[in-house]
């Protein structure tokens, strides 16, 4: 089994403590890139005998599926991918009658399996360098992505 190698780079990020802004530093990853549908389609039509047209078509009858059950209330569980949970954010209050609806933002809460997870657990981490992170990496999947997006994303523009 390939061992998973991340990228990671120290980020400037300025938070307010106290009412002081305070600046610091976290990790994020840099990515080699970011596959798109097509490229998992594909990627999933050379281990099967399926066509590409026809394992699109049953990757999104299965996402309409599951939207369908999302709006319903359901928490939703993708198998080998994970579970779709509907959620709320809101905001925090001291006192209970003081939260409202109003303040509620509905959304869909994803966590992914122990399959999934675990392929980055024991990841070797490397710090990266200012040229790699600055440059912009093909994906060998014919599209090309900026691997430094804004420093403004905690989770590193990488969806």
């Amino acid at each position: 089994m390939a061992v998973t190698k991340l990228k990671i780079k120290k980020t400037l990020l300025k938070r307010k403590v106290d009412g002081v802004v305070t600046p610091g530093y976290y990790g994020r990853v840099i990515s080699n890139g970011k596959a798109n549908y097509e490229d998992i389609v594909e990627e999933a039509c050379d281990k099967t005998t399926m066509h590409k047209s026809e394992a699109k078509m049953a990757f999104e009858v299965c996402i309409e599926a599951a939207a369908k059950l999302v709006k319903k209330g359901y928490i939703v569980d993708l198998g080998p991918l994970g579970c779709l949970y509907p959620s709320v954010s809101s905001k925090w209050v001291t006192d209970a009658d003081s939260l409202s609806l109003n303040d509620m933002r509905p959304r869909v809460t994803y966590r992914a399996a122990a399959d999934l997870t675990s392929s980055v657990k024991g990841a070797v981490l490397s710090w990266t360098t200012e040229e790699e992170s600055s440059t912009t990496t093909n994906t060998g999947a014919g599209t090309t992505t900026p691997t430094n997006p804004s420093g403004d994303d905690p989770n590193g523009g990488n969806d």
